[in-house]
This record gives C-alpha cells, sequence and structure tokens, in this order.
C-alpha cells in the first residue's frame, strides 16, 4: 500500500497557509478601519521650542539659514504657538512726546486692540475718545471727533496724505507684531549691513511689501541681543529722517503667554555721526491676551 502521510503532511502545510493568510488579511483590514492615534508631539519639528508643531511662519524662518536669529527671537517671545492662541490683544498705552531740548511737550494714553492672525486688524483710540487709528476691510483709517461730537476722516498729526497715512497704519501693525510676522509670505530676511565691530547685537535686513498703493519696499534693519535672542531695536532704512524703534523690559502676562516688550522708544537719525533725537516713548501696560472684538470695532466710527 502506498505511503500518504506525506499528502497529508501538505494538506496541512496548504491549510495553514491559507489560514494564516486569511488572519493576516482580517489583521490588516482591522488596522485600516481603527482610527489613527496622533503621533506625539516630539515626533514633529519644533524649532520655535513651544511644545507644538511648527506653523509655516517657523517652517519659513527655520529653512532660511539667514533667519537663525529670527527663529531664536520667535523662541524667545514665548514661541507661535502662544501667538496664535488667541485671536487678539488688548493693552493700554502712555506715550510721552519729546521735543528738539529732549524735554517732555505732550503726554496721552490710547487703548490698542489688535489682532494675532491675519487678516492684520488693529484699532488705536485716543483715552479722550476724540481720535482713532486703525486698519479695517477697507484699508487704514483714521478719524477724528469735531466740535459738534461728529467723526469726520482726517490724518494724524504729522501725516500729509494717504501715503503717509497707509505707512504710519501698516508700520504700527506690524511693529507690535514681531516678532512672529517674520516668517510671513512676502516678508525676505538677508544677512547683516552692519560692519562696525563694536556692536555686539546681530543683525538682519528684512525686506517687507510696502503698504497697497505704494511702490517702494521698505528695508528695516533688524537688531537681536545675542543672549536673550530678543528683537530689540528695527531701524528704518529708507525713510527721511531714518526712524529707530528700540525695545526693552521684555515681560509677560503668565505661563504659556507671549513674552512682548513693554517700553518703546522713537529716535529720528538726521544726519551721520549725530545723536540720534528720542521723539517719543511708550509705555505698555499689562496686555489682555483674552481679547476677542467684534470686526466692526477695527472699522472707522460712523455717526
Amino acid at each position: 500500500m502506498r505511503d500518504s502521510r506525506p499528502l497529508l503532511i501538505a494538506l496541512i502545510v496548504v491549510l495553514a497557509a491559507v489560514g494564516i493568510f486569511y488572519q493576516q488579511r482580517d489583521a490588516s483590514r482591522r488596522r485600516a478601519a481603527r482610527v489613527e492615534e496622533p503621533a506625539p508631539a516630539d515626533s514633529f519639528p519644533d524649532a520655535d521650542q513651544d511644545g507644538a508643531p511648527d506653523a509655516l511662519p517657523v517652517r519659513r524662518l527655520a529653512e532660511n539659514p539667514d533667519a537663525l536669529p529670527a527663529l531664536d527671537a520667535v523662541a524667545a517671545a514665548g514661541g507661535y504657538a502662544a501667538w496664535q492662541a488667541g485671536p487678539a490683544f488688548a493693552v493700554d498705552i502712555e506715550e510721552v512726546y519729546f521735543d528738539d531740548r529732549g524735554l517732555i511737550h505732550d503726554e496721552r494714553t490710547s487703548h490698542l486692540v489688535m489682532t494675532r492672525r491675519d487678516p492684520p486688524r488693529f484699532v488705536l483710540a485716543s483715552a479722550d475718545g476724540r481720535s482713532r487709528l486703525g486698519i479695517g476691510s477697507g484699508g487704514p483709517w483714521f478719524a477724528e471727533k469735531g466740535g459738534n461730537g461728529l467723526w469726520a476722516p482726517a490724518f494724524p498729526p504729522g501725516v500729509e496724505d494717504d501715503a503717509g497715512l497707509r505707512d504710519v497704519a501698516q508700520r504700527t501693525s506690524w511693529l507690535h507684531r514681531l516678532p512672529f510676522v517674520l516668517g510671513d509670505v512676502g516678508v525676505n530676511l538677508e544677512g547683516s549691513l552692519t560692519g562696525d565691530p563694536a556692536d555686539s547685537l546681530l543683525h538682519l535686513v528684512a525686506r517687507r511689501p510696502a503698504a497697497p498703493g505704494d511702490t517702494a519696499r521698505a528695508r528695516i534693519d533688524l537688531a537681536f541681543d545675542p543672549t536673550s535672542h530678543h528683537l530689540v531695536a528695527c531701524r528704518y532704512l529708507d525713510t527721511i529722517p531714518v526712524l529707530l524703534v528700540q525695545f526693552d523690559d521684555f515681560r509677560g502676562e503668565g505661563p504659556g503667554q507671549p513674552l512682548r516688550p513693554h517700553r518703546w522708544s522713537l529716535f529720528e537719525e538726521n544726519a551721520a555721526g549725530e545723536e540720534p533725537r528720542r521723539v517719543l516713548e511708550m509705555r505698555l501696560g499689562d496686555i489682555d491676551w483674552s481679547a476677542a472684538p467684534l470686526a466692526p470695532e477695527f472699522e472707522p466710527p460712523s455717526n
């Protein structure tokens, strides 16, 4: 009689292989049907050290070898996630103006509300309720309340035309949103201009788009402290006179909230070799990071 054991063994092997195939197929189907769990946060790039996956502006900075000081400044300011955590912020500002002799000739108080996410919107209202500057859906605007109690379009002090108004409004928005806007589309960061060996700061030159209707792009020299990594100065290279804004008193209002400069000083540089003339000092109060304004607040006031 012929031995049937080899045939039986072959049959067992075939049945086992078929069983394993169906078992693996069912397991694959179960894995595909299961909702994938998110990967741990530390598996994502985190160049700004905020514990969250890098947003697109941060990735732009990380991809630019020249932009390391700007990337470090975003991290030193609390990271992009802290900046994007809410829709807007609000703060009271004390403004102190100086004359040519360096003496105080005017003091004002104003209230600023500004968005933290695009598109940029803000309103800067004087404490006496008689003037407002802002950027709304129709662009920059300024309004004053007349003696009759009615609002009318106007220009801020020292501004003579629409181009000047656009420049003032865009500069206000730009400065209050630094350093988080340095990774925005259209902002190009280049290497340092300064060659002064006595200058210990790190420098980049930012080229940003002009305000709508303008023909020139703004060039701004950015200075960073190599120890604290904060952005400590902005020098507007194309203004006449050259404008220099210095920042200090960096602090935050609480854990997980951005660290911002709470004192700003504005200088004019009229000629090479001359000491810059201090024009304005702004002192910011505690910042309200929970502000959630309605869109109409950024539009020109109506009567």
